[in-house]
């Protein structure tokens, strides 16, 4: 705040005190030397509005000026935000860094941050709108991914809503969502006697051994050449193969997992032994008499 006091158009000769004065009340008080002031006031703890303000020439309650008005205003900022890319149905973690307008951090901490992935805002387990603080210019929030949402590209808006100094920002990142990995099934060479069905029943999990979930599509070839097609429902491998009519011999199995939203292909061999029936013999010999 700077100004010039005159006397009949002449700046004044001599050394006085004023006050000035924001929205009526006494801010701070300056020496007017030769007639001029020029003081700076420390107004970072006010809130953003419109101020009036006043110098009066102390002793004498003389105001010397015009009120005059001054506006506050929010400050901008940028949103940094990285995700990492992780697989279907595990956490995506969700790091945000806040950058004022100078380019370094906010000024000050506060305010919160809510998320939307999918095009839907995250709730907390209340079923309210989730919102994480602000502590040193940085938000983070580790979201569990639900089983609905399969692999992809999926944006992640971030809205910052400020308590006092900045605007409301929101801004927009992309992650990738990855397919989880079959583990191998646990099913070892399968022996099968001739005429016989083979019955299949397992579970089949992924690579951290959790049960698979969703309809996965399966086909079952022997020897190369395809056997059966199976949807398994939700990990469950539950099959019946007609293998009544298969000669003696070793056979290869192959299960091949299709690719779908939420697992990669997966193929894996077993052997299949086909094998001869065992025969129980009943022998019924009577006791003749002898010829006379």
């Amino acid at each position: 705040v700077s100004g010039n006091i005159t006397n009949n158009g002449q700046l004044l000769d001599h050394e006085i005190e004023a006050t000035i004065f924001i929205d009526d009340g006494a801010y701070e008080n300056v020496k007017v030397i030769d007639g001029k002031f020029n003081t700076s006031l420390n107004i970072s703890f006010f809130d953003p509005s419109e101020y009036k303000i006043s110098v009066v020439i102390n002793n004498l309650d003389q105001k010397i000026c015009e009120d005059t008005y001054f506006e506050i205003i929010r400050r901008d900022l940028t949103i940094n935000i990285t995700p990492n890319s992780p697989k279907v149905m595990n956490i995506v973690d969700i790091k945000v860094d806040l950058i004022d307008e100078d380019g370094g951090k906010i000024k000050e901490d506060g305010g919160f941050v809510i998320y939307k992935i999918n095009g839907k805002t995250i709730k907390d387990e209340n079923g309210n709108t989730l919102k994480t603080e602000v502590i040193n210019s940085s938000s983070r929030y580790k979201y569990q991914l639900p089983n609905n949402i399969g692999c992809g590209v999926y944006d992640i808006v971030v809205t910052y809503i400020g308590d006092r100094c900045y605007n409301t920002t929101k801004s927009t990142e992309q992650f990738t969502l990855k397919r989880l990995t079959i583990e191998d099934i646990k099913l070892t060479d399968i022996t099968t006697k001739a005429y016989d069905m083979t019955n299949i029943n397992i579970v089949v999990n992924d690579i951290k051994a959790k049960q698979l979930v969703g309809n996965t599509k399966v086909v079952i070839k022997l020897n190369n050449k395809t056997f059966t097609d199976y949807t398994m429902q939700n990990g469950v491998l539950n099959v019946t193969l007609n293998t009544a009519k298969l000669q003696l011999k070793n056979y290869t199995l192959t299960f091949k997992f299709a690719k779908n939203s939420f697992y990669d292909y997966k193929e894996q061999n077993i052997n299949l032994c086909i094998v001869e029936r065992n025969i129980k013999m009943n022998i019924d010999v009577n006791n003749p008499k002898t010829t006379q």
